[in-house]
């Protein structure tokens, strides 16, 4: 890498010389050296993007550092966090995203970031299962890091689960909203939400996600509503009917941890950065994600209503 970098250093220093072609390697050597992150589905064994719509399947996609121009390997991203934002649709109809409020409603020419309930911090695959711990959600991403012999890191993005009636349902992959719902079984919670509900819910609150979020978010919702915003708990049991698309919007923030440094690398939402919004459809009896190279024209006109609302993001967040 340091032989590639000297001769690209030293043909912009030929070229611009001075101040002038200082500045232009600085820019390049920085790019160069920068974390390159692309997202993209996973496929399987049969090379589809599929997996069985069944009790604790796992669907992810796959963060790829990758080489800039195909050459040079970039510096290490560590310390990285995925995030996602959820939407869905019925058979293409009106398009509704979850609010700040921590219920769906439909979008419309009004929607800004700020309306959208705060992102689930996604888990990474492959690390040990604990109670919440800081690893499950960071992880690092050499260029050219390889996870069950595939380039990139697995990022979990929802399981599927079932009630007790045998109906499935999926969970997103939030240790931390997972984590809430221990507490809440543990009655820490109990005592500030009086319901009736909640003293039907199991102890071991894992194998009752869906009847919990279904207490919180329909049954005592008024009841505990102080509750769920105070502690920022969001839904995380979603029903998933044959007729309804769920789309997905994943974004990637890194550190380099080594260096101590404010910069970040950041995989962000924009027009001409589509690939990080995702599709996820039932297909009989599998449950399918699509990029965005595999949207029809339907789905890319809803990712185009997403990305507007992407795009009133406060610049200094960015």
């Amino acid at each position: 890498m340091s032989e590639v970098l000297e001769q690209i250093l030293n043909i912009i220093l030929t070229i611009g010389g001075g101040v002038i072609g200082g500045i232009i390697a600085s820019i390049i050597f920085s790019w160069l050296t920068s974390p390159n992150l692309k997202l993209k589905v996973e496929k399987t064994q049969n090379n589809d993007t599929c997996i069985e719509f069944k009790k604790d399947s796992t669907l992810h996609i796959r963060v790829i550092n990758d080489k800039r121009l195909g050459v040079v390997c970039s510096s290490t991203a560590t310390e990285c966090i995925g995030q996602m934002w959820i939407f869905y649709t019925e058979n293409h109809g009106k398009i509704h995203y979850y609010n700040k409020d921590k219920g769906f409603v439909e979008i419309d020419d009004s929607t800004k970031l700020d309306d959208l309930a705060s992102p689930y911090t996604l888990k990474w695959s492959n690390l040990p299962p604990s109670n919440y711990k800081r690893t499950e959600t960071t992880t690092s991403i050499p260029c050219g890091v390889c996870e069950n012999e595939q380039p990139g890191r697995q990022l979990d993005i929802l399981g599927v689960k079932e009630k007790n009636s045998n109906e499935k349902y999926v969970l997103i992959q939030d240790v931390q909203q997972q984590d809430s719902r221990t507490s809440i079984s543990k009655g820490q919670l109990r005592g500030k939400c009086s319901c009736k509900c909640l003293e039907n819910i199991s102890e071991d609150s894992s194998s009752d996600f869906y009847h919990m979020d279904n207490c919180l978010f329909h049954e005592c919702y008024n009841k505990c509503s102080n509750i769920i915003h105070e502690n920022n708990i969001l839904r995380i049991a979603f029903e998933f009917p044959q007729n309804r698309t769920y789309y997905i919007v994943v974004e990637v923030i890194c550190a380099n941890a080594k260096i101590k440094t404010d910069k970040r690398y950041k995989l962000f939402l924009r027009t001409n950065n589509k690939k990080l919004i995702f599709k996820i459809k039932l297909n009989n009896d599998k449950i399918c994600i699509y990029g965005y190279d595999k949207f029809d024209n339907d789905d890319k006109k809803i990712a185009k209503k997403i990305i507007r609302i992407f795009k009133s993001r406060n610049k200094q967040k960015e």
